[in-house]
């Protein structure tokens, strides 16, 4: 346990600031970045970042077609657990916090674009790639209606 946390959280760093450096992303929240607001009191109270990086991208369309893009990989699964060796990706609004009523969410000021990623022990430089790849090619406009589509 302790070798894949090492590896994992080492691996979540490495996309964290990844992340920061893409144009499409709008906001990091990784605790072991020096500009998170915890960043000096979650130094003095634990050993480690974690290996769960949140992102957003200013536009929910994008984060939708990103994370979707990130799962039809195979590297990321989309999910709403977190902890396992594998890499996974969820839209916490759309999925965990999803019965949350929207007043709360507005209160919180809980962002509707956000991007959930669990880290697990892939490559970092793979999961750079994927993530890389899928906010460059994401659109941040809704997918067209299916004509003629049957229910």
């Amino acid at each position: 346990m302790p070798l894949r946390l090492e590896r994992a959280m080492s691996s979540a760093l490495s996309v964290a600031q990844a992340l920061q450096k893409h144009p499409k992303v709008t906001q990091v929240f990784y605790a072991g970045l020096p500009d998170h607001d915890g960043y000096a009191t979650h130094r003095k109270q634990s050993r480690g970042a974690g290996v769960v990086v949140c992102f957003t991208t200013g536009n929910y369309h994008l984060s939708t077609a990103v994370a979707s893009a990130c799962a039809a990989s195979g590297l990321f699964k989309i999910t709403v657990s977190f902890g396992s060796v594998n890499s996974l990706v969820s839209l916490p609004g759309d999925m965990s916090h999803a019965s949350i009523p929207d007043e709360v969410k507005s209160d919180r000021a809980f962002p509707a674009d956000m991007v959930r990623l669990s880290i697990g022990i892939e490559s970092p430089s793979d999961l750079i790639r994927v993530l890389m790849d899928s906010l460059t090619k994401a659109s941040p406009h809704p997918p067209p209606p299916v004509a003629n589509a049957k229910l």
